[in-house]
């Protein structure tokens, strides 16, 4: 009896000791993810003075630590850094920021902005129709729309579980059940916005296969942009003039 006491004493014991390890380690990352999350906005506040004071090399110096290295930036971040990238004819890279400005924050001025720089340096990929902005929208909306008709499901289960129960007709909540499920698929299915790339060097060669010894089908234009189909090796596939090939890596800004 007494060997039964201290053996569910030592159990209880261990299971206290383990409970209380996971919540200190729990503690522990929250603890480290306020004190990164309060640093990001420490030095995203001296960005912002930076730039507000002219100093705009410095701030997109700041802002480039934040975007590249910690993964932290702001819509307002973005548009500035455009802005000074511009400035300084680096129209490539300003087209990155407004196309990653863009995914987040679909928005009219901006996609005409990037209609006009497109025109400007006579650049490819950048025809927008009406598909393309709903993806946009539906890109920065998702988790609603998704939640939504997620919602809509469980409500209707319950109210078919319902009909069930008092033997009546479960049409109504089915077919309002099953058409959400299959707006939800088709939605997951054809509204994935592409991945695309811009061209951010000069002579970028467009070739047949992964390959630096393969054949040259184009050299493409710093700043076009073009959907990503694959990757492989240091290797983009890409669509360019309804042709497939490949770019290298390093010569291409991702947008996703």
């Amino acid at each position: 009896m007494m060997q039964n006491n201290n053996t569910k004493k030592s159990k209880i014991s261990h299971l206290f000791s383990k409970t209380i390890f996971i919540f200190c380690l729990l503690m522990g990352f929250i603890s480290i993810s306020f004190r990164s999350q309060a640093q990001n906005e420490k030095l995203l506040k001296q960005g912002d003075s930076l730039f507000s004071s002219g100093r705009y090399v410095e701030a997109l110096s700041l802002y480039e630590h934040l975007l590249n290295k910690r993964k932290e930036f702001s819509p307002q971040m973005l548009l500035r850094m455009a802005f000074v990238e511009e400035s300084k004819n680096n129209y490539p890279q300003a087209l990155y920021y407004l196309n990653l400005y863009y995914r987040i924050s679909p928005d009219k001025q901006v996609l005409q902005k990037l209609e006009e720089l497109a025109k400007t340096h006579q650049l490819e990929g950048y025809q927008y129709t009406d598909k393309t902005y709903f993806l946009s929208l539906y890109d920065s909306y998702h988790w609603y729309i998704i939640s939504f008709f997620g919602l809509i499901i469980f409500m209707m289960a319950f109210w078919l579980i319902s009909r069930v129960r008092q033997q009546r007709t479960i049409v109504p909540p089915l077919a309002v059940g099953l058409s959400s499920v299959v707006i939800l698929l088709l939605l997951h299915n054809f509204a994935t916005q592409r991945t695309l790339g811009i061209i951010q060097n000069d002579y970028t060669t467009f070739v047949e296969n992964p390959s630096a010894a393969a054949p040259v089908l184009k050299v493409v234009k710093k700043g076009n942009r073009y959907q990503i189909l694959d990757k492989k090796d240091s290797w983009y596939k890409v669509t360019i003039d309804n042709q497939t090939g490949y770019v290298r890596l390093h010569n291409t800004l991702v947008v996703q």
